[in-house]
């Protein structure tokens, strides 16, 4: 939970709470809790007309009343919701946030703002990854991927020294593949060394991520 305060207006203030309660893998999002409250401290008011707002990740929360603070060192929630911020591609989200009250006059607070600040959320693993494996040279295996998300695919490579080529694309979960022979004019004077698989992660076309392991032949 990260909280954010408004300046001082004769003791009220504004606080805005905002939690990440949940995360969603597959469909790359955060649940967002945004709460903000009215304080007073030695100031009190009865049914003034108000309104407020917070604004982050491109969405506006809207409340208006008429609150009454009838003794001191009160607190009254504004706003409690919960909403939907949607992740980059890559999995990462940093979102800009605001918030602000008006009261209307007299007794009730004046205008209270949190000014502009930032939340950034938990990253979500999106690229697939993949462990370090052995083969042997002419002789078929197979490469698993470990996918956070079911329906995306797959470009997979190797890199062996100064040979590189693609093993697949659009690929699922596993990959069945046979060392070629010519991988040995990598290793001269030697019966094993090791390369690289580089597994590109896919959601359609758009790339999300890449991870690479060591093969050893």
């Amino acid at each position: 939970m990260t909280e954010y305060w408004s300046n001082n207006d004769r003791g009220y203030r504004l606080r805005l709470w905002i939690d990440q309660t949940g995360q969603s893998t597959a469909e790359n999002y955060s649940n967002i809790r945004v709460r903000l409250a009215l304080l007073n401290t030695t100031t009190t008011f009865a049914e003034y007309n108000c309104s407020a707002y917070v604004d982050l990740a491109g969405q506006r929360l809207n409340w208006s009343g008429r609150p009454s603070m009838l003794s001191y060192n009160q607190t009254i929630m504004l706003i409690d919701q919960t909403i939907r911020v949607n992740h980059d591609s890559d999995g990462k989200k940093v979102f800009g946030l605001m918030a602000h009250f008006n009261g209307s006059g007299g007794y009730s607070p004046g205008t209270l703002t949190v000014g502009s600040s930032t939340f950034r959320c938990t990253d979500i693993a999106r690229a697939s990854s993949i462990n370090n494996m052995t083969g042997t040279l002419g002789s078929a295996m197979t490469i698993n991927i470990n996918r956070k998300v079911s329906s995306f695919t797959h470009t997979v490579k190797y890199n062996f020294g100064a040979l590189n080529g693609t093993i697949a694309t659009g690929a699922g979960a596993s990959v069945s593949w046979t060392p070629p022979l010519n991988l040995a004019t990598a290793m001269p004077n030697k019966t094993s060394d090791w390369g690289n698989i580089t597994v590109d992660t896919y959601n359609g076309s758009t790339k999300i991520g890449s991870a690479t392991c060591r093969l050893t032949l």
